[in-house]
């Protein structure tokens, strides 16, 4: 097994630790997410940092191979982008990537510092009103400042949306940045994305105002957006799926 190492200039001394992933993460750290496969586990110095990892997709005569990168050093750079463009994401210090003898991509870890944000936007799902105005206003502003830098979230739901607040004001990240693209985002797209976010009818109505603020569309032309794809999307989404908070269409 031949492994591909990628480390952030300035954590060199993560190589060991980095090399060692494939072997001891079944073993080492704890969940913090089942589901992304993430966990947090103590570097040799104690540092702890968040380790995620990607199974490895495996060709068969009805699937295609798998991509030549892997998810985790697009993750990686995706990182670095966007700190670059001003957008808080978890940040990237070292990706590592198995390949077998053959030269296929096996499973791949990204490492990341931790976030200190204590919250996702789930704890919206039964906010009452009073409770959530300013967060939906300065929702609206990140983002919309984020498609302003070309960061378009293709699965911008509560989970994925990172917050706290502190005497300097709102601060906000998004993690699974798999999911971004890198690309001018349109006024609807925009308005669009708004549409998985849980919580009351009105809180993503204020986040589709503010957002129109923030990027000069027609308020009253955004929320009719934002509520068009809201309803096609949860309409769609509970056929299959039980919703877990009071939903308003």
């Amino acid at each position: 097994m031949r492994l591909n190492v990628t480390i952030c200039p300035g954590h060199e001394k993560l190589l060991d630790f980095v090399q060692q992933l494939p072997h001891n993460f079944g073993r080492q750290g704890k969940i913090i997410s089942t589901r992304r496969q993430i966990k947090a586990i103590a570097a040799p110095d104690g540092t702890v940092l968040n380790v995620k990892r990607y199974r490895a997709t495996f060709p068969t005569h009805h699937t295609p191979p798998p991509p030549p990168q892997s998810r985790a050093v697009q993750a990686y750079n995706y990182s670095h982008i966007l700190q670059q463009r001003g957008i808080i994401t978890p940040v990237a210090v070292a990706c590592v990537e198995q390949h077998d003898t053959a030269g296929l991509l096996g499973d791949s870890y990204l490492v990341m510092l931790p976030l200190n944000l204590r919250y996702t936007l789930c704890e919206l799902a039964n906010s009452p009103e009073g409770a959530y105005e300013e967060l939906a206003y300065q929702l609206g502003q990140f983002t919309a400042n984020m498609h302003e830098q070309q960061v378009l979230h293709m699965s911008y739901k509560p989970a994925n949306i990172l917050w706290d607040r502190d005497d300097t004001g709102y601060h906000f990240a998004i993690v699974d940045i798999n999911n971004v693209k890198l690309k001018p985002v349109r006024d609807r797209q925009g308005c669009e994305t708004l549409r998985q976010l849980w919580g009351p009818k009105r809180f993503v109505e204020l986040t589709a105002r503010s957002y129109a603020q923030h990027r000069n569309i027609d308020e009253t032309q955004a929320v009719e957006w934002t509520l068009q794809a809201r309803k096609r999307y949860w309409n769609s989404y509970q056929r299959h799926h039980k919703v877990t908070f009071p939903l308003e269409l």
